[in-house]
Order: C-alpha cells, then sequence, then structure tokens
C-alpha cells in the first residue's frame, strides 16, 4: 500500500514538471513570434527604404555603360575620319615592304568607307577613303605582277628532264614566301569584288614562262642532238649539271637502225633538195616534249590551285595554251613530213608518227586530268593532235598498197636479186609489228566480219594490212619480172623476191599474226618458191638435151662410123658450149641468201650429173676422136665444179 502511494505521489511530482515545462516553453514560444514578427515588420520598412535606391543605382550602372560604349563608338568614328592621315603614307607606299601592315591599312579603308556610306555618305572624308582604297586596290595588283614577274622564271632543261623521268621531286616553279603573298593579294582582290585582271596578268605571265620552258627544253634537245654521251654543261641555265644528252629511248633499236640505214643510202640526188628524213632524235625529242609539257601544265595547275582557292573562268587554259599550241604545231610538222615523204614513197618515215600516237595513248589519263579541268581549246589540243596523227598513218598505209600496185620505177636488178621495193615494203611491215597497239586505230579494214570475231582487234587489223600488202607486192613483182627477157633470170628474181618475203615473214613473227587470218599464206610462198625452181631448172634443158642418150649401150671396142663419130663430137661440143654459156650468164645472177643459193647448186647437180657422168662414161673410153681433150673437156667433177661457181659474179 505504502509502495503505490510513492509511485502515486511520484507521477503527480512528475506531472506537475511537466505541466511546468510545458508551460515554459509556451511562453517562449510566444516570444519568439513576437520576436520574429517584429523582426518581419522591420525588413519590411528596410524594404522599402532600399529597393528604390537600387533600382536608381541599376539605372545608374547603365547609364554609365551606355555612356563608355558611346565614348568608345565615338572614339571610333573619331579614328574613320582620321584613317586617311593615318593609313595615307602606308598605301601610297605600297605593300612591297610589307605586306601585312599594307593590308592591315586597307582593312581600315574599307571599315571606315563602309561606315560613311552608312551614316555619312556625302561626307568629304569618304571621297578621300574611297580614292585611297582604290589606290590600295591598284598597287595590290602592280605588286601582284611585280612579284609574279620577278619570280617567275623558266624551268631548266635538267629539271624537266627529271620531271619527265620522275626523278626527285617537282621543280619549285615559285618560291614558297612568293606563293604565300600571291595567295593572301589574290585572296584579298578576290574577296572585294575585284575585277580578274590579276587572273589574266597571271595567265599571260606564266603562260610566257611555261612556253619558255617548253622551248629551252627544245633548244637544249637540238644543241645535244647527235652526242650520245654526257657532258659537264657550265651554262647557268642548266645549273652546271651532268646532263643526259639524250632523253630516255621510247622508239625501239631496231626501228630507229632502219630509218638511219634508210636515211644513209638516200639517192644522191636528193641532196640539194630540203631535208624530210624524220630521225631518232627527232621522234625522241618530241616524245619527251609531249611528256614535259603534261608535266609542266599539271605543275602550273597545282601553282594556280594554292595561289587561287576558288578559280572561275578558262584562266588555266590561257597559262597552258601557247605551249600546247607550240607542241601541236610541232605534231603537225612531223604530219606535213610524213606526207611529202608519202608523196616520194618513203613510207619507212611514215612509222616515225607511230611512236608518237602511241605515246599521246599512254599520256591521256594524264593530260586528261590536267587539261579537261582547263576546258576549251586547251583541253581538245592533244586528243585532237592524235586524231590527225591517226588520219595521217591510215592516209600514209593506204597509200603504201596503191604505190605498190602503182609502182612506177622500170629499173631492175641486173643480176635478180631482191627487189629494193620488196626490201622496202618488208622492212615497213616488219616494223610495223611493234606498232600492233595502235594498229587497230589506225588500218582500214577490209573484212568486218573476220575483225569483229576476232579475239585481238589490233592483231586481226594488222593481219588483213599485211595480207592485203603482200598480195600488191606478189603482183607488183610478177609484172616486174616480165621485163627480163631471160625466162631463167625472171624466175631466179621471182624466186629471191619471194624467199626474202617468206623469211623476214617468219623471222619478225609477222607470219604468225597473218596466220590469224590467212592460214594459208606460208604454203602459198612454199608453193611458189618450188614454182620458180621448177621453172629456173627448165633453163638446163639447153644443156640436158645434149646428154640424153636414147640410143642401145655401146660396147668400148666397137667400131663407130663417121656419121656416129660426128654425132658424138657434135654434143660433146654443144654440151661443152651450152655450159660455158649458161656458166657465163648466170654466174652474174645473184642468189644473196646462201642457204637458198647453196640449194640451187645443189639441185642442178642432181638433176644434170647423173645424166651427164652416164654420157661421159659411155664415150670417154669410145675412140671417136683423135682430140679428146678438145671434147671430153669437162669430166662430171669438173661440172660440179663450175656449177659451184654460179651465181658469183667474181668466178
Amino acid at each position: 500500500m505504502d509502495s503505490v502511494k510513492l509511485k502515486v505521489q511520484e507521477e503527480v511530482r512528475n506531472m506537475n514538471l511537466l505541466k511546468e515545462t510545458v508551460n515554459r516553453s509556451s511562453q517562449l514560444t510566444k516570444g519568439m513570434c513576437t520576436i520574429l514578427s517584429s523582426f518581419d515588420d522591420r525588413l519590411m520598412k528596410l524594404e522599402r527604404t532600399i529597393l528604390p535606391v537600387y533600382h536608381e543605382t541599376g539605372n545608374l550602372q547603365r547609364r554609365q555603360e551606355n555612356i563608355e560604349k558611346t565614348l568608345a563608338q565615338l572614339d571610333e568614328v573619331v579614328q574613320l575620319y582620321s584613317v586617311s592621315q593615318c593609313v595615307g603614307p602606308v598605301v601610297q607606299k605600297g605593300p612591297a615592304d610589307n605586306l601585312t601592315e599594307f593590308l592591315g591599312a586597307i582593312e581600315k579603308i574599307q571599315r571606315a568607307i563602309d561606315y560613311f556610306e552608312k551614316n555619312n555618305p556625302h561626307n568629304p572624308e569618304a571621297g578621300i577613303l574611297q580614292s585611297l582604297f582604290l589606290t590600295g586596290s591598284s598597287n595590290l595588283q602592280t605588286e601582284f605582277e611585280s612579284l609574279l614577274s620577278r619570280h617567275s622564271k623558266p624551268v631548266t632543261p635538267v629539271a624537266i628532264l627529271d620531271l619527265v623521268d620522275d626523278v626527285g621531286q617537282a621543280p619549285e616553279q615559285l618560291p614558297a614566301k612568293v606563293v604565300e603573298d600571291l595567295a593572301r593579294i589574290a585572296g584579298w582582290l578576290q574577296k572585294n569584288g575585284s575585277d580578274t585582271q590579276h587572273l589574266e596578268t597571271y595567265a599571260k605571265v606564266r603562260a610566257r614562262t611555261l612556253l619558255k620552258s617548253v622551248q629551252g627544253l627544245r633548244e637544249h634537245q637540238k644543241a645535244c642532238s647527235g652526242n650520245s654521251a654526257t657532258l659537264l654543261h657550265s651554262s647557268p641555265q642548266l645549273g652546271g649539271r651532268k646532263v643526259r644528252e639524250t632523253p630516255p629511248r621510247r622508239v625501239s633499236r631496231k626501228f630507229q637502225d632502219a630509218i638511219l640505214r634508210k636515211v644513209k643510202r638516200s639517192d644522191a640526188s636528193l641532196t640539194s633538195e630540203p631535208k624530210e628524213e624524220i630521225v631518232e632524235q627527232e621522234i625522241e625529242a618530241y616524245l619527251t616534249l609531249l611528256t614535259a609539257v603534261c608535266r609542266l601544265a599539271r605543275a602550273e595547275h597545282e601553282l594556280l590551285h594554292s595561289i587561287v582557292e576558288k578559280l572561275e573562268g578558262d584562266f588555266l587554259a590561257q597559262v597552258l595554251l601557247p605551249a600546247l599550241e607550240s607542241v601541236t604545231l610541232e605534231g603537225e610538222g612531223l604530219a606535213g613530213r610524213v606526207k611529202r615523204c608519202v608523196a616520194r614513197h618513203d613510207f619507212l618515215n611514215v612509222l616515225c608518227l607511230f611512236p608518237v600516237l602511241q605515246h599521246l595513248r599512254q599520256l591521256r589519263e594524264e593530260y586528261d586530268a590536267t587539261f579537261n579541268l582547263a576546258g576549251g581549246e586547251a583541253g581538245r589540243k592533244l586528243p585532237s593532235l592524235a586524231v590527225m596523227l591517226q588520219t595521217t598513218l591510215n592516209k600514209a598505209l593506204e597509200e603504201l598498197v596503191d604505190s605498190i600496185r602503182n609502182d612506177p620505177d622500170t629499173k631492175m636488178p641486173r643480176d635478180g636479186t631482191v627487189h629494193e621495193l620488196t626490201s622496202n615494203v618488208m622492212m615497213v611491215l616488219e616494223h610495223l609489228l611493234e606498232f600492233v597497239d595502235s594498229a587497230g586505230a589506225v588500218l582500214a579494214i577490209s573484212d568486218v566480219v573476220s575483225f569483229t570475231q576476232s579475239r585481238d582487234p589490233n592483231r586481226a587489223a594488222l593481219a588483213q594490212f599485211v595480207t592485203r600488202v603482200l598480195s600488191a607486192l606478189g603482183l607488183a613483182l610478177h609484172n616486174k619480172s616480165t621485163k627480163y627477157e631471160d625466162s631463167a633470170l625472171q624466175a631466179v628474181f621471182r624466186l629471191n623476191n619471194f624467199h626474202y618475203i617468206l623469211r623476214t615473214l617468219r623471222k619478225s613473227g609477222l607470219l604468225e599474226v597473218v596466220h590469224s587470218y590467212e592460214r594459208t599464206l606460208e604454203q602459198q610462198y612454199r608453193e611458189n618458191i618450188r614454182d620458180q625452181k621448177r621453172l629456173y631448172s627448165q633453163s638446163w634443158s639447153r644443156v640436158l638435151h645434149y646428154v640424153l642418150e636414147v640410143d642401145r649401150p655401146l660396147s668400148p671396142g666397137a667400131k663407130l662410123k663417121d656419121k656416129d663419130r660426128q654425132s658424138i663430137k657434135d654434143k660433146f661440143t654443144g654440151f661443152n658450149k651450152e655450159l660455158e654459156e649458161m656458166f657465163r650468164v648466170q654466174k652474174a645472177y645473184a642468189v644473196p641468201d646462201v642457204e637458198l643459193r647453196e640449194a640451187l647448186k645443189r639441185d642442178n647437180k642432181e638433176f644434170i650429173l647423173p645424166k651427164y657422168k652416164a654420157f661421159y662414161d659411155k664415150y670417154a673410153a669410145v675412140p671417136f676422136t683423135k682430140n679428146p681433150d678438145k671434147y671430153l673437156k669437162y669430166t662430171p667433177l669438173d661440172v660440179s665444179n663450175l656449177i659451184d661457181r654460179f651465181f658469183d659474179a667474181a668466178a
């Protein structure tokens, strides 16, 4: 009980303490609320006092900023009024000494002009500035031309030859600093709407320089023509370097030798006429020149692009056209000389155009990439040259066929050797094979069906052309052979020529090409050769008929009648006389091919000796004469030795 009371009392005390605490907390809360309400009132009063001051301060700051901006703009405007005085001396002096300073001065003038045009166009200062601007623009034009003219120098022949050979880097057209300055000037002139006078000037100067480079190379080639060694050149233009005196070969050695042989055996009567032969150095020099123009044109395009980024108009064409015209004019000159060679029936020189045409085809991708960018006439120059060369070659080769058919030459070799027409024609055909890749675009097609079915159109075109030429040549040789009165010499002449043609066809590889179109050609020539051998052997019939013995055998001891003895004498006398006459005539015949010559001698022996030996053996021991040395003049061995001396004028 007591413990319960104690607990109740304890709880009552705790409740009283809690009530006191709650009362104190309530009083503190009321006091805090009163303080906060007082703060709120005071803050509201402060806000009502400070806010107008804040707004006024902001207005004052904006006014200050506006004043500062206005002052700055006024300073700028004031400076614009003095621009002409400040930068006038710089503009009048020109950009030669300091291009950056000059361009900065021009920019200031431009800004001043823009201001006056917008705000005060009638101000006298605007006119002064406009005049200064025009002066500055003119000075930039002048500086552009001056820089370009001072530093544009022809590329040396040595550097061009290195460029052609892809040796080293491309030659520096202009110093890098000059290119940078030119690009800045050109950029400013284009940006400010200037006319294209500076680009026209650029085109004229660079065109003149490019043409001089090409002319310098041409003169270098002429000076070095005929020299195959390398010489140390002391000319400043050549840079004192060891130079190659001949450009890289692009014409086959065999073709060059053939042309030179043709030139050496030209008729002495032509020495007083203008020289039309086209020799190795000319062709090689022209091929080098074509490559050089393409490489230099590419360098000019790169240079122009580095100076003028956004190029409009045909200024690249203006740069390239004079050099292109010079080179194409030289090509047209070669074609003209070829036409004159055709008129003289000198067809070997015609083939000189094939390396040029072939080289143009090889350069096609390179010059298309450059010259198509140039466009216009410049882009058409070299393709037009290629077409002109194709046309010239086509007409010349067709003229070759006609000239063979209608060859007016009536002079015949006395000894029946290979006719000059044959050797010349085969030389042309042999070297035409070297340009088979270009033949399809040049040679006329007679059999279209065969041509379209061929896997290699170029070889097919060449095969048809060679077949036509050989047909015309065969007919011409037959007609020429009839000019000989001696039928044996006719046969020897045709035999020599047919054998030479067949041997050349085999040796050169032409026979394989022709077989793709005319498979029986070789067989035809073999049959012709056999026929001519047979016709030649008939010349021995006048000798042989004396020793053809059809009587019955005669014993050595038999007694002969006077009539029989005289008959035997007549036969030996006739044989000896005809044999000696044949030797006298036919030793002057020429069979230049050793194999053919020995074969003819062997055939003669096989044809004559067995019959003569039988005749000789039959009567050698018969006493038909008191003077056997007179009639038994030649033993079979003597006849054999005599035949060995045939076809030898020195025998």
